[in-house]
């Protein structure tokens, strides 16, 4: 395998995603499951990453099933998710240590804009050569339109890449179309490090 295109996702990945984490930092037990069912794999969530409602508008769809006593927690939620979601830090060392072995480094994510909007709170995207998130295209993975999408931004040939993610429904959508993977959702470094050592072992001239 020549793979020398190291393609990330981010939540999960490069900066913390626990729902259970998120929602128990805003809301009262009580009310938990109810916003979860509004939110987590539901239609208005796949809509905010797929950036066809912004913060205010997809926080409008949650409260309008939610008692008001919890609006304002639901609309500073969505407006301060970045701060919410920190990074990995053992992360930013690995993605060095690959870019110094001369790998280019892309991120292909379902997000909504606030995280490119604050993509500088994220030291480790300092380190890549591409970012692409599903707001600027209107799909979200796993459907193919948003890979073949990627992979045209860049210039990319989906058998030159390979594809970090922590869901294997998303890996399986790169494979589809040549991209090999790992599922990293034991975010173990050291195991991924190996495969990547398999799996990528000529890397692209300097």
């Amino acid at each position: 395998m020549t793979q020398k295109n190291i393609v990330f996702d981010m939540g999960g990945v490069l900066i913390e995603f626990d729902p259970d984490r998120l929602l128990a930092a805003n809301f009262e037990s009580e009310d938990i499951p109810a916003v979860r069912r509004l939110l987590f794999g539901s239609d208005i969530w796949h809509d905010f990453d797929r950036g066809l409602a912004d913060e205010d508008e997809t926080a409008a769809k949650v409260c309008k099933e939610l008692p008001e006593r919890l609006h304002s927690t639901v609309y500073n939620m969505f407006h301060n998710l970045c701060e919410q979601l920190p990074p990995y830090e053992d992360m930013y060392g690995f993605i060095k240590e690959l870019k110094d072995q001369g790998y280019r480094l892309y991120l292909l994510s379902n997000a909504a804009q606030q995280f490119y909007d604050k993509r500088d709170q994220i030291p480790v995207m300092g380190l890549l050569d591409g970012i692409f998130f599903s707001y600027m295209c209107h799909y979200i993975k796993p459907e193919e339109q948003i890979y073949r999408l990627f992979f045209e931004k860049f210039s990319l040939k989906p058998e030159d890449c390979f594809f970090v993610d922590d869901l294997q429904r998303n890996i399986d959508g790169g494979l589809a179309l040549g991209m090999d993977g790992h599922c990293f959702a034991d975010h173990d470094i050291d195991r991924l490090r190996e495969v990547i050592k398999a799996k990528c072992p000529v890397l692209p001239k300097n």
